[in-house]
């Protein structure tokens, strides 16, 4: 239902712009969707990456969630899409650390494979020094600190589910 619109959409847009490597950037898309395990999950993976880096309102802001509301998106969709919203200004490493503070595992998931993706360095046909270290300082460390807590909240939702 909506994700079969949203991946059209996401692929006009997402075909137009370019990564690094010159590949389309529904590529990208295509790994965090691949990697995802629920509608719950995709649906935020899709609307987040379409909202983030392509549709605004008029005054150059993400869409508000009046109208993630006209989608009839879940009320826990339209937290876990605020939730990745980087905020204009935010510190990188703080963005991260919001995304793991608030426990959402479905914000959580779409960070973690979407910097799973990005630690793909072979994406790059000749990657710089730039593209190394941010990798190595800002990649890595923060693709690890989502892991751990993936980790936690598995162990936290196997436990619940046994009660």
């Amino acid at each position: 239902m909506y994700a079969q619109a949203l991946v059209k959409i996401s692929n006009y847009y997402n075909n137009i712009k370019k990564d690094k490597g010159n590949n389309p950037y529904s590529k990208h898309i295509s790994y965090i969707l691949d990697h995802l395990e629920t509608e719950e999950q995709k649906l935020v993976g899709m609307f987040h990456s379409v909202l983030e880096d392509h549709i605004k309102t008029k005054e150059g802001k993400i869409i508000d969630i009046n109208e993630l509301k006209k989608w009839r998106l879940s009320d826990s969709i339209i937290k876990s899409i605020i939730i990745l919203t980087r905020l204009e200004g935010e510190n990188y490493n703080d963005y991260i650390d919001r995304i793991i503070d608030s426990d959402d595992i479905n914000a959580i998931k779409v960070k973690f494979y979407a910097l799973e993706d990005n630690l793909h360095l072979e994406r790059i046909p000749n990657p710089t020094q730039e593209d190394i270290d941010n990798i190595k300082n800002k990649c890595e460390p923060n693709y690890e600190k989502l892991k751990k807590k993936l980790g936690e909240l598995d162990d936290r939702y196997k436990i619940d589910k046994r009660k």
